[in-house]
């Protein structure tokens, strides 16, 4: 065991018991892991351990520890086999069909927070009510929108899908923070605020760049009114924001186009149809955890940055990881992925034949 050497451990919580005290043993002592995080779609880590507990059952929360006593994964068990786990990240608590409703607050973190209230905490099912209402639930930031009318009525959707739709569209995150002994979990609503970094291919803690450029997102809206005889106006995204200027020198030039029909208010459309920020990209590089120039522990999901690479610039966000050890042995790069690009080999081939 000594060849380990403790660094990292595992803990868990019954999915029913939140905010009581952890299942722990000297042998959960990780051996190998494989984490993945990513703000925008589901991500699978596995963690393997001297010896697994058998109490633990699929949907328990599990996390991971350093020596310092700081966690540093939290997520669902997925599975179990033999002495590994399969984790989902921590929105796997809401991996679950959800009826859609807007109960149309001042601000989409307010609406989100009365959502989790009213359908998770103070839902009629009594083992939901269990789960969900040791949480303590908080705004961090006030955007000033309403979420968008689905298109059908009684519209169905996985809620863990819905809130990395949340996160792509408005930049909102929930802050999940399940503590390590008995105590109250948290639930923190907001668009992150870090400060921002900067880095470029010239600097030697990150290496292997691969830059996926893709116009993936709409850039020009037109709205019409909801019975479509009236015209309300066209708007366009530029690399500084939204416009309504069509000659605007700094329009992206593939044009993508979302004709809506609608009576909503403008800016509501705007928000849900346009970004003020252009992140049609995926950034994927490497950065070396030996070097003392980035600490990786310093870098946040969602935290902007600005990226140099062979004398181009980036406008760019944080947005997924992945890192290794293996044999109690960790890698020495952590792999980072900045952007909004998520195009699979599948879709790129299916959008081919399309065309």
């Amino acid at each position: 065991m000594s060849q380990f050497n403790n660094k990292y451990r595992l803990f868990f919580k019954k999915l029913t018991d939140l905010a009581g005290s952890s299942l722990t043993s000297p042998q959960l002592v990780v051996t190998s892991y494989t984490v993945k995080r990513d703000l925008l779609t589901k991500a699978t880590s596995t963690f393997d351990v001297l010896e697994m507990p058998t109490a633990i059952e699929s949907g328990d929360v599990v996390g991971m520890y350093d020596a310092y006593g700081s966690i540093v994964f939290l997520g669902t068990v997925e599975q179990i086999n033999g002495n590994t786990v399969t984790a989902e990240q921590i929105y796997g608590l809401f991996d679950d069909d959800w009826l859609w409703n807007n109960p149309a607050k001042s601000t989409l973190e307010s609406t989100i927070k009365t959502i989790l209230t009213d359908d998770f905490q103070n839902n009629r099912d009594t083992l939901m009510n269990t789960i969900f209402g040791v949480f303590t639930l908080s705004t961090t930031s006030s955007t000033a929108l309403s979420l968008e009318t689905p298109d059908e009525d009684n519209y169905v959707t996985n809620f863990m899908s819905f809130l990395y739709d949340i996160y792509e569209k408005y930049g909102i995150i929930l802050k999940i923070d399940i503590p390590f002994n008995s105590g109250t979990p948290t639930i923190e609503i907001g668009k992150p605020s870090y400060s921002k970094m900067a880095f470029g291919n010239n600097v030697y803690s990150f290496r292997n760049f691969d830059i996926i450029k893709e116009t993936f997102e709409n850039n020009k809206l037109i709205v019409y009114s909801e019975d479509g005889t009236t015209y309300r106006g066209e708007w366009f995204t530029t690399t500084s924001g939204i416009t309504d200027n069509p000659n605007a020198l700094n329009r992206i030039p593939r044009i993508k186009t979302n004709i809506v029909f609608s009576d909503d208010g403008i800016s509501i459309l705007k928000a849900s149809s346009l970004r003020n920020e252009i992140y049609n990209h995926r950034i994927d590089c490497e950065l070396v955890t030996t070097s003392n120039l980035i600490n990786f522990d310093n870098l946040k999901l969602g935290q902007e940055a600005d990226i140099y690479y062979n004398g181009n610039y980036y406008n760019s966000i944080l947005t997924g990881y992945s890192m290794t050890m293996k044999d109690g042995t960790e890698d020495e790069v952590v792999k980072l992925t900045f952007g909004l690009v998520r195009t699979s080999l599948t879709s790129k081939l299916f959008k081919r034949i399309k065309k």
